[in-house]
């Protein structure tokens, strides 16, 4: 196992005039690079992330420079997004492609001839059902049931749909459709599934429903409209939210009525979730937000490169992409009190010392050493004497060590 601590400096206040402003935590990400295990000098490549028990669960693959075979699989966990535990497993596969940290949680791999199921906290069961292709691309929970999805290559015809009633120990298989067999993504709401399959591209792409009186009956899922360029579903807040283009599709089941929403951005979504009480959308290293699923707000361009997936745990956002993790989270708090100073709320990793810097013009991006502290619990409250001297000041913090 290995550990890593990333170095994150984020802005956290913003006073003027003696008013003091929370900065949004989602417009600041930090940075950071995932270890490989300790007996390899390779990094991870981490593919999927979820919160469960208290911690961050990572499923990913050792990163090979230039190896295009099969490689052991990783995993990493963290309480609070910064210092990492990776464990180098023995099994050969291309990536975790889903986690789903409910009842228990459950990650899926695959090896391109068969899969695994990684109970989180320990245990694995193989899905073995022939020699052919299979890549279980992500899972869900509902009403007891475990749905993992995925797509075979070869024959076209055969199982892109696992289920399991018993907490994934066992396993049965069904058809979402023949001909789109490359079921790409699924969420619970409603006492639904929802899943999204295509024929070979997500610009052909439809919404499926499960069958009535699902998993025990047989009948097939149900289509839902034309061919669409669908990329992800989740759901929250009573909708489902299926990420189209440049645009959200909402509706409660799909069944009856369901709404386009045109988003603020010309970029294409590639991933969809919500989390924290509301709905994140990323379109490439664009963040979109909404609390509703209908009104959205461009955050920006707020990461470096395109996350693969994002999860919300212990006060923060941490999103995985590849060899790198980004951080969102609240490093500030609305003004405690006033005189002879605002005070903020200052988060972080207890046991470790952060620096608190101050600056005048965020244009010039000179920054003051304020004072280094060392947290005793998260948040922990800090305040500047000196605030009042001037009329506008920004502050931010930076671990140290």
């Amino acid at each position: 196992m290995n550990h890593l601590a990333s170095k994150l400096t984020l802005l956290a206040l913003l006073c003027f005039r003696g008013i003091s402003v929370a900065a949004d935590a989602l417009d600041h990400w930090g940075v950071g690079t995932f270890p490989g295990p300790s007996n390899q000098i390779y990094p991870s490549w981490a593919q999927a992330i979820d919160f469960y028990g208290g911690s961050f669960h990572v499923g990913g693959v050792l990163n090979y420079p230039g190896y295009q075979g099969d490689t052991p699989d990783v995993w990493a966990e963290s309480a609070s997004g910064h210092l990492w535990t990776v464990t180098q497993g023995t099994f050969l596969g291309n990536d975790y492609n889903g986690v789903a940290a409910v009842n228990g949680g459950l990650a899926v791999n695959n090896n391109g001839i068969s899969g695994r199921i990684k109970h989180v906290g320990g245990g694995s069961v193989s899905l073995n059902f022939d020699s052919h292709w299979y890549f279980y691309n992500d899972l869900a929970y509902g009403n007891g049931i475990w749905v993992a999805v995925g797509e075979n290559w070869y024959p076209q015809s055969r199982t892109n749909v696992l289920v399991s009633t018993d907490n994934g120990v066992s396993w049965s298989r069904r058809n979402l459709a023949s001909t789109y067999r490359k079921a790409t993504a699924i969420a619970f709401g409603n006492g639904i599934f929802t899943a999204l399959a295509h024929t070979g591209t997500v610009t052909s792409a439809r919404i499926y429903l499960s069958p009535i009186n699902f998993p025990t009956s047989l009948s097939a899922w149900r289509s839902i409209g034309a061919d669409r360029y669908l990329t992800d579903v989740t759901f929250g807040n009573g909708i489902f939210a299926v990420a189209a283009s440049n645009s959200v599709i909402v509706s409660t089941d799909f069944s009856v009525t369901e709404q386009t929403i045109a988003l603020p951005t010309t970029n294409t979504l590639h991933l969809i979730k919500y989390l924290n009480n509301m709905f994140i959308a990323f379109a490439g290293r664009e963040l979109l937000t909404s609390a509703d699923g209908t009104n959205w707000v461009s955050r920006g361009l707020v990461v470096p490169s395109a996350p693969l997936d994002v999860a919300y745990g212990n006060g923060r956002f941490v999103a995985v992409a590849g060899t790198s993790f980004f951080i969102a989270e609240p490093l500030a708090a609305n003004v405690l009190q006033m005189g002879p100073g605002p005070a903020m709320k200052v988060f972080g990793e207890p046991g470790h010392q952060y620096r608190i810097e101050a600056s005048t013009n965020l244009m010039t991006n000179s920054w003051q050493a304020v004072t280094n502290i060392t947290l005793t619990n998260s948040p922990q409250s800090f305040a500047d004497p000196n605030t009042t001297n001037f009329s506008r000041r920004f502050y931010r913090s930076l671990l140290l060590q």
